[in-house]
């Protein structure tokens, strides 16, 4: 599974995530409407960041991010950190914060997607290695981890 493909997946998860629909029917014609939800995230700063690149920035030791990260991932943490070489800049879509990391000259086989939902104040990190994928989230305040 190629990067490209894994973040636009993830994307369209999260998008789905972030906003809340309405459908109005008037006669014959449908109408949506889609109200942004607001962002309570202690996270929002982050979004400062776009197009820069989280080494830069520092992004995975921030001292907001680096915690959360921490209790999400466990003992995966440091491995994500040893594996975060080759990176992407760091993108904001309709208040997703998302950007890659893999392993130097190792992408296609470890690699790992950090995805931030500031409207729901949600971390995920997908890491993709030999082929596989993990997925960690949060869901509320509580952390789950979740394995193919």
């Amino acid at each position: 599974m190629n990067r490209t493909f894994l973040a636009a997946l993830t994307m369209t998860i999260l998008l789905g995530s972030c906003t809340e629909k309405q459908r109005l029917n008037k006669g014959n014609t449908k109408i949506e409407i889609i109200d942004a939800k607001p962002i309570n995230s202690d996270l929002a700063d982050l979004a400062a960041y776009t197009g820069r690149y989280p080494n830069e920035v520092a992004l995975l030791k921030n001292v907001k991010l680096k915690p959360r990260l921490q209790q999400l991932l466990g003992k995966d943490y440091d491995l994500m950190i040893k594996y975060w070489n080759t990176e992407t800049p760091i993108s904001v879509e309709n208040n997703i914060i998302s950007t890659t990391g893999c392993e130097q000259h190792n992408c296609a086989n470890n690699d790992y997607t950090l995805s931030i939902d500031l409207p729901n104040d949600k971390i995920s990190v997908f890491h993709t290695k030999n082929g596989k994928v993990k997925k960690y989230a949060e869901q509320s305040k509580a952390l789950v981890n979740i394995a193919p």
